[in-house]
């Protein structure tokens, strides 16, 4: 039976993951899938979160940055649904072909364990969705992301030193399971320079983790 992978994108803001992930996928033919997904009922909730157009008020513990833990529990349960909403077409779509993620669940996981929450709780919501054969880190600078980025959007967006807790927890995670899980596939790609470039680490990366002829495989499943 051919063998399809799913490779998860994750990163901070504007560092290319919809530029990367879009690339990687027309390359190899893969369906993409961008979270968070807004076209759902969860989806418009979380950009309306966003937008800070609501929260929770009826708890007073604060956490590290002002906001009710229980109201950042509310929005990562909120987060998870809209993954789980999909979970059904991401498992039907890896029986036809290979799979992009356009960030997945380490983003909740990462978000929320900067933003006070548990991360063993964090990890325990997520772990029955289902699970990418590669997670690519695309790192680069929270001063890099500023440059490409000027007009922020949201509110993780504007937060600057918000973005450099998100970078170092993303680095550490990574770090934390290559040296734990040798076997597995979590990369740190260099996000600076030019977009063709960065492609062609990624490809490099995936090649040297999964063999030449899985990629080329890949290749050539594409329309």
């Amino acid at each position: 039976m051919k063998r399809y992978l799913k490779i998860a994108f994750e990163g901070g803001e504007a560092v290319g993951k919809a530029t990367q992930t879009k690339m990687l996928a027309e390359r190899f033919g893969a369906t993409l899938f961008s979270f968070p997904n807004y076209n759902t009922a969860s989806g418009q909730a979380i950009l309306s979160h966003l937008k800070n157009e609501w929260h929770c008020e009826a708890w007073a513990h604060h956490g590290p940055a002002g906001v009710s833990r229980w109201n950042m529990m509310a929005f990562q349960a909120l987060m998870s649904a809209n993954r789980y909403e999909a979970a059904g077409e991401i498992e039907r779509a890896a029986e036809r072909g290979h799979i992009v993620f356009d960030r997945y669940a380490l983003s909740g996981i990462v978000y929320g364990t900067v933003e006070g929450l548990d991360p063993q709780w964090l990890w325990s919501i997520h772990h029955r969705l289902p699970q990418p054969d590669a997670w690519i880190l695309l790192d680069a600078s929270v001063d890099e992301s500023f440059t490409r980025r000027p007009e922020r959007r949201d509110r993780n967006e504007r937060d600057r030193e918000k973005l450099i807790r998100i970078r170092r927890e993303y680095l550490r995670v990574f770090d934390f399971k290559r040296t734990t899980r040798p076997s597995e596939c979590w990369e740190v790609v260099d996000a600076t320079g030019d977009p063709k470039e960065v492609h062609e680490r990624i490809c490099a990366l995936l090649r040297g983790h999964f063999g030449r002829d899985v990629i080329d495989d890949m290749r050539k499943a594409a329309p």
